[in-house]
């Protein structure tokens, strides 16, 4: 019995395998087409460290802009952190104003690693209401959130 049960797990197991291939060039042009289904899709794939995909497809997400927006801003809040980082600093660089303030929100979390990625995000963006959650960062535990908290407030001083 045992070793029928352990046949059909291996079974299962390739057959999810070869069916859950990714089609990622296929997934491209579809969101670069608009389609919001592969845009989500792309999104999703931000947060795989596996043969470092989610490295991979950023460039790709940036490149193709306002359509990922929306997918990016639904996954602000995410339990994976790689998608979360990821995320983020695509919001950023795409200087996204309505991710101001989920990512105000990630950036005060203590709980979480790496968020000084969210103060970068705020200095990249630009808008003025990045500046109370940054001079809030100031007094940060973490040394890397206040010397990113202090390089994006002195961006808003050169503009």
């Amino acid at each position: 019995m045992r070793r029928l049960v352990t046949v059909l797990v291996m079974i299962l197991l390739v057959a999810c395998h070869q069916g859950g291939a990714i089609d990622v060039d296929r997934l491209i042009v579809q969101a670069k087409a608009g389609d919001a289904a592969a845009c989500r899709d792309l999104v999703d794939l931000l947060g795989q460290e596996e043969n470092q995909v989610g490295a991979k497809v950023y460039p790709t997400v940036l490149e193709i802009g306002q359509p990922m927006v929306q997918p990016l801003l639904d996954n602000i809040k995410t339990d994976n952190r790689y998608l979360r980082e990821r995320v983020i600093a695509a919001l950023g660089t795409l200087q996204v104003v309505s991710a101001i303030e989920p990512i105000s929100q990630v950036l005060a979390d203590r709980s979480l690693k790496r968020r000084y990625i969210a103060a970068w995000a705020l200095g990249e963006i630009g808008d003025r209401a990045g500046i109370e959650p940054l001079l809030n960062a100031l007094g940060d535990p973490e040394a890397l959130v206040r010397q990113y908290a202090t390089r994006s407030l002195i961006k808003y001083n050169r503009d």
